[in-house]
């Protein structure tokens, strides 16, 4: 949600030192386009950017064409300098439904846009307030009541309890951010309440958004992209199932660990 420190996350990935090259597709383009620029003019180690706006706000808001042209813009980029993009990082509003995400993807592929031949959507990151997620989850209230949280007309009216849970869900990446506003056993406790809502993600703990860009974006050692990750690939059953199937494997590891404390008692 608003001020869960997203922007805060994409002005480290704009300025890492990695030489990731890394195009960005963002709601608000004055937010982070002057940090672009700088990386660009300052420090020509730093990773190559260009920024693209959309047009219509939130990319889980937008038609589909409009992501898919901004996408393919952002590759032409690349081309036509001879330097193309390593990732392309796309920014959501605060009240994202990430669900429709996947949806736009999935649906490119179903109609077979050529596009879809040179992209895939690799890795779903959610940036978690660690001030404010406990106090959110106990949150009835609609979203539509919450422009404190970032929402805007058209944009999803569930509860924000509801989108707090989907988004953890359906991520590869959790970055648990503004862990210095929590003391040990609350921080301890949040990792907890990660795991139980998503066990299959890599819970990153951080402070002012500080995190390793390879690992966060899905690249292997040698620098080369990583095979995609299950939340980005994955459609509303097979999730529920690998969550089902990661519970079991957790409750069978819980019940052996049980069984051995037994028989070191005896």
């Amino acid at each position: 949600f608003l001020g869960a420190g997203k922007t805060t996350l994409l002005r480290h990935l704009l300025q890492n030192q990695q030489g990731v090259k890394i195009g960005l597709i963002v709601n608000d383009v004055a937010e982070v386009n002057v940090d672009a620029k700088l990386v660009r003019n300052g420090n020509p180690d730093a990773g190559l950017v260009d920024t693209i706006q959309l047009e219509n706000g939130c990319a889980c808001c937008s038609k589909a064409e409009e992501l898919m042209q901004s996408i393919e813009q952002l590759i032409i980029m690349g081309r036509r300098r001879g330097d193309p993009f390593q990732a392309i990082v796309l920014e959501c509003s605060g009240v994202a439904e990430p669900r429709n995400i996947k949806d736009q993807f999935n649906d490119a592929t179903d109609a077979g846009i050529p596009l879809m031949r040179h992209i895939v959507l690799d890795t779903m990151v959610t940036v978690v307030d660690a001030s404010s997620f406990l106090e959110l989850y106990k949150v009835r209230d609609s979203a539509a009541n919450r422009p404190d949280l970032g929402y805007n007309d058209g944009e999803s009216a569930r509860p924000v309890v509801d989108l707090l849970v989907e988004q953890v869900e359906c991520a590869d990446v959790l970055v648990l951010n503004k862990t210095d506003t929590v003391d040990e056993d609350e921080l301890k406790y949040l990792k907890t309440i990660m795991t139980a809502c998503n066990s299959l993600a890599k819970v990153t703990a951080t402070q002012w958004g500080v995190v390793d860009v390879k690992s966060v974006l899905n690249f292997s050692a040698d620098g080369t992209p990583a095979k995609g990750r299950w939340a980005a690939n994955s459609t509303l059953d097979s999730e529920h199932r690998l969550m089902v199937e990661n519970a079991k494997k957790e409750e069978h590891k819980h019940e052996h660990k049980h069984e051995h404390k037994e028989e070191h008692k005896h």
